[in-house]
């Protein structure tokens, strides 16, 4: 399926254009996400979903396929898998930013597979879903760069024991514990995203949804790796399903 939404940033084009690779300071921004490996055009992370008591993580891997500094266009492709499940989700990301009034509009183009029980689902809710969670990031984004800071859901709890902790970031110490503090703060509330979004009308995938959406926030940095802390490799989120009752 072919997904399309668009967000305004408060700020020039090549403004936007640096900020959008700057991995380190806009990947807190994204609901649930966390980085774990950047590896030149590579890069791996995850991302945690809440559903009421539980927590939840989806891993998987992406890549930078293009980047037009001239034009300001970006085309990345990523796959995710559910850690304890045979969904998966495959997308091509294209991001374009052009100069409006107020600021840079960021027009985004996914084309998006989806297997397992997330493939039954509609377009339009899937649409409707990622909506909202782009509309999510872009005010995070916004207070970020308003702020000069991480915006306030973004950080980690204080005094957390944790590589990072105090300001929002992985750490780049190869023995760290963790990439990124999994912070209630810091996890994407799928229950209050459905009540706000879709009500009671249905079932709704959105690890590969959030994973997808990510996506084309991580540009080219310089090699660098945070381990998880369960050993396992490093990836980007696929998908997790909520019966929501009536459809």
């Amino acid at each position: 399926m072919q997904l399309q939404h668009e967000f305004t940033l408060p700020i020039p084009p090549d403004q936007a254009w640096s900020t959008l690779l700057d991995v380190e300071r806009i990947a807190p921004c994204m609901p649930g996400a966390a980085l774990d490996r950047i590896d030149g055009d590579d890069f791996s992370g995850r991302v945690t979903l809440k559903v009421g008591p539980l927590r939840l993580n989806y891993r998987g891997d992406a890549r930078l396929e293009e980047k037009d500094p001239q034009a300001r266009r970006l085309v990345i492709a990523a796959e995710g898998q559910e850690a304890r499940g045979s969904g998966t989700a495959k997308a091509a990301v294209t991001a374009s930013l052009s100069a409006v009034p107020d600021g840079t509009r960021v027009a985004l183009q996914t084309d998006l597979a989806l297997t397992g029980r997330p493939a039954q689902f509609g377009r339009g809710l899937v649409n409707e879903v990622a909506g909202t969670i782009i509309g999510q990031f872009a005010e995070r984004l916004s207070a970020e760069m308003s702020n000069g800071g991480l915006p306030q859901q973004a950080l980690p709890d204080a005094g957390a024991d944790a590589p990072g902790a105090g300001n929002g970031r992985p750490s780049s110490s190869p023995g760290s514990s963790s990439a990124v503090t999994d912070t209630d703060e810091n996890s994407l509330d799928v229950l209050t995203l459905l009540r706000t979004t879709v009500g009671t009308r249905g079932l709704i995938a959105l690890g590969g949804i959030a994973a997808v959406v990510a996506a084309f926030l991580l540009g080219r940095r310089r090699s660098r790796s945070w381990p998880a802390a369960d050993g396992r490799p490093p990836g980007w989120p696929a998908v997790y399903v909520i019966d929501a009752g009536e459809k």
